[in-house]
């Protein structure tokens, strides 16, 4: 008996190695640029969160602090799914903070582009609300093609294919997570 998995949707999580200090320090830099940065996205998104994309010219440790997180987050997807094709070489390409207030969302969207995306739940104050939904999950019927994911919770960081739908429904409270993509090159 064999069987060959393809395993293009999945959802993956664990936890932050160094929560604690890294929320400290990333919410004194997110809080500092928010009144700058309201709105910023609004001709490009249909949705009303506050978010800003750093690099290393504007906020270069704040990178450092969430790059120091998603390596060893992606070692862990790696050894337990070993199914995946491994890359030769894994770069983190963007990285940006959403912050919610009471009421915001973020609309359906996608990160291609990148063969992987992730958040990492800096803060929440309430079940998580985001939402992924698997298209071809939805075209087989063989599978669930909406995932739920309150059980997350802050301090985790999540790893899924770039493909995969997502969507965050209106906060109750304020929350502010760090989103990034990871573009992967493979041996042909």
């Amino acid at each position: 008996m064999g069987h060959y998995i393809f395993p293009t949707d999945f959802i993956f999580w664990t936890k932050a190695k160094n929560h604690e200090a890294n929320k400290v320090a990333l919410k004194e830099i997110v809080k500092s640029r928010l009144e700058e940065t309201v709105g910023a996205q609004s001709k490009k998104w249909l949705c009303d969160v506050n978010t800003e994309f750093f690099n290393q010219d504007n906020n270069g440790k704040y990178k450092d602090l969430v790059v120091a997180e998603i390596y060893p987050a992606l070692d862990e997807l790696f050894t337990e799914i070993p199914t995946l094709k491994m890359p030769k070489v894994s770069t983190v390409d963007n990285i940006w903070y959403n912050h919610y207030s009471i009421g915001e969302n973020q609309e359906v969207h996608t990160h291609f582009g990148a063969a992987l995306s992730g958040i990492y739940f800096l803060e929440l104050n309430e079940p998580n609300n985001t939402i992924f939904y698997s298209y071809s999950a939805s075209m087989s019927q063989l599978g669930e093609e909406v995932k739920k994911t309150e059980f997350i919770k802050e301090g985790d960081i999540v790893l899924f294919p770039s493909h995969l739908l997502h969507y965050v429904l209106p906060s109750t409270k304020e929350r502010t997570t760090i989103a990034f993509n990871i573009r992967c090159e493979f041996l042909p």
